[in-house]
């Protein structure tokens, strides 16, 4: 069917703009790849190694540690409003080339060293509704430039920016003089940080 692509239930649909086109080849390059059991991604299999933009369907609860193991082509993911946990080092190491990654306001924790070692990672925004960030989730983020913190993050685990010197703007006050860090959050969270913090980030 030429000039049509296929949304995720499957139904041919008009895409004209680039954008558009591009999203509905990622949803259908999801439901082929991705390994999907209960409602848990356990394992997103690329055998070609070229797909770079994911789109995970909808029917996804939670992604699985280590889902996503060598993807080294895979430069953006959406993640659908139906995820409510991102699992250990689901995106650790091997993917050296993402950039972007959306994570919704469904998620509630994202798990110890989710995106440890993924360099190349941009702006990441972790919205209101999101409670706990692992230890080491974003350690060895080298190039990002900014990531922003909901007031609704109430543990953050140790070294969770670790090897990054981007700026973090937390929708949080600063701890008063008498404490280095927000009630719940690892004492040590900051270790080995490089960047900047902007306490009581208004956006």
């Amino acid at each position: 069917m030429e000039n049509e692509s296929i949304n995720q239930s499957g139904t041919p649909t008009d895409a004209k703009l680039d954008n558009g086109i591009a999203e509905s080849r990622a949803a259908e390059q999801a439901r082929k790849y991705c390994v999907i059991e209960d409602g848990v991604l356990k394992e997103f299999k690329d055998p070609d190694g070229r797909i770079e933009h994911l789109v995970i369907p909808d029917n996804v609860t939670s992604i699985s540690g280590h889902a996503f193991w060598y993807c080294p082509y895979l430069r953006s993911v959406t993640i659908p409003n139906s995820v409510t946990e991102i699992g250990q080092g689901a995106f650790s190491s091997a993917c050296s080339k993402l950039t972007s990654v959306s994570i919704p306001s469904s998620v509630t924790k994202i798990g110890a060293s989710a995106f440890y070692g993924c360099a190349q990672l941009k702006n990441v925004v972790i919205p209101e509704g999101v409670v706990e960030i692992g230890a080491a989730a974003f350690y060895g983020c080298k190039w990002m430039n900014s990531v922003t913190i909901a007031s609704s993050v109430a543990k953050v685990g140790y070294n969770a920016f670790g090897d990054c010197g981007c700026t973090l703007n937390i929708c949080k006050p600063k701890p008063g003089i008498f404490k280095r860090h927000p009630e719940g959050w690892a004492s040590d969270w900051k270790a080995n940080f490089k960047g900047k913090i902007v306490w009581n980030y208004k956006g």
